[in-house]
């Protein structure tokens, strides 16, 4: 008979996040890293990929997170894998877009584009996947813990994963995980940011 592959989960691992939701009231989760605190902070929300494609100041700024590079291929046409001229266009040191170099803007803004990207509670080992894009030992890997109402929360057809109604405001935070030893670090760049509350819910995530 054969046997069924292991796909090396610690089940007790396992458990213990999924009790650490529990405690924290969180429903959903998003991968991102450190680098989207930086919009957190401005627009006090977690942006979907239409409102980021419509606000300079992640193009002026930049925004070394996985949010910049899915918001390119959410919003524009192509036929196949972008070109390696798009990307280096979309990767320049200035971080703008460069218009005549990237694929066609599609006609309609997808619905998946007009929601933030989020995952089960249960299912966080794929948003751990997104929270590592771009994550170095300057850029961590960060978890959004999220509480939403049913009627905020869509499940477009053929995506294997529900998006939220437009942005995720800061109050449906409801914790922040990281990695060991960036609590601190986190809790001190949302205090200087006036998110007091935030700041409070920082936690070393036992995902990580």
């Amino acid at each position: 008979m054969l046997k069924k592959p292991s796909l090396g989960l610690d089940v007790g691992h396992i458990r213990s996040v999924e009790s650490q939701f529990i405690d924290d009231h969180v429903l959903y989760v998003h991968g991102s890293n450190s680098e989207s605190l930086k919009g957190v902070a401005k627009f006090r929300a977690l942006l979907p990929m239409d409102l980021i494609e419509r606000t300079p100041w992640f193009h002026g700024s930049g925004l070394a997170s996985g949010e910049r590079g899915y918001t390119l291929e959410g919003l524009y046409e192509s036929d196949g894998p972008f070109s390696v001229v798009a990307r280096i266009a979309w990767s320049k040191v200035d971080s703008r877009w460069v218009h005549d170099k990237i694929p066609v803007h599609r006609q309609e803004i997808q619905q998946v584009s007009s929601g933030v990207s989020i995952s089960y509670s249960q299912n966080y080992q794929i948003s751990m996947i997104y929270s590592n894009f771009g994550s170095n030992g300057h850029i961590y890997p960060i978890i959004y813990g999220i509480y939403l109402k049913g009627d905020d929360v869509l499940h477009p057809y053929g995506l294997d994963h529900p998006i939220s109604k437009g942005a995720i405001t800061i109050d449906c935070i409801r914790a922040i995980y990281v990695p060991p030893g960036r609590r601190e670090q986190t809790s001190e760049f949302l205090r200087r940011n006036r998110m007091e509350r935030l700041s409070l819910i920082v936690k070393e995530g036992r995902m990580f």
